[in-house]
């Protein structure tokens, strides 16, 4: 499952409530899926509280990523306000297994870009995350393609727990972040035993 396009968050109106967007996904008993949308991209003073779950049976594995972008670099866009509230979580056999929670607040948006501790000046964040039973063991191979990547100045880790493989992105720009998630996917897909290839929406 993909998008057509990128999603775009525009500006808010002052005093406006945010927009909600919420997601379930549910996965049969060994049924594989993959979910992976195009980048948000979001403007500034834009505000949104969006949650996606995830519902995984028994020998179910899904392979899923979440881009996003403050700011379109390419074209000056700076976010400087706004509110963000991106929650995603993983269940499996009805216990919860992991829960990512992004949170910027009005005050937030600006200092956490530019924080070291933040995103270290890169407006461009991406997770993609394998939830399968043999995922801890597919932990080199995810370095390795991380390793590999073609060049490029996005920031990239990798680490796995509880039937989970995440692997984190920075970039500095939605082109170096949807180019280093696609040479990883492309190649985890590969290690899968899958075809290597994106979306055909996801081309460069």
């Amino acid at each position: 499952a993909t998008t057509q396009a990128a999603e775009r968050l525009y500006r808010a109106r002052a005093g406006d409530a945010p927009a909600r967007i919420e997601s379930r996904v549910v996965l049969g008993e060994g049924a594989s899926a993959e979910w992976l949308p195009q980048e948000t991209i979001v403007y500034d003073g834009a505000r949104l509280k969006r949650q996606t779950v995830f519902e995984l049976a028994d020998g179910a594995d899904l392979l899923a990523c979440e881009l996003r972008v403050l700011g379109r670099a390419a074209y000056g866009e700076v976010v400087r306000a706004g509110c963000l509230s991106d929650r995603i979580a993983v269940w499996r056999k009805g216990a919860l297994v992991w829960v990512d929670a992004l949170r910027l607040g009005e005050d937030s948006v600006a200092s956490a870009l530019a924080s070291p501790v933040g995103f270290g000046g890169h407006p461009a964040i991406a997770t993609v995350f394998y939830a399968a039973g043999d995922a801890e063991e597919r932990l080199g191979e995810a370095r390795a393609i991380l390793d590999g990547g073609a060049a490029t100045t996005a920031h990239t880790a990798a680490t796995a727990f509880d039937g989970l493989l995440l692997a984190r992105f920075l970039a500095p720009d939605a082109f170096a972040l949807r180019r280093s998630v696609a040479h990883f996917i492309t190649g985890f897909r590969a290690a899968l035993g899958r075809a290597p290839v994106m979306p055909r929406f996801w081309s460069l």
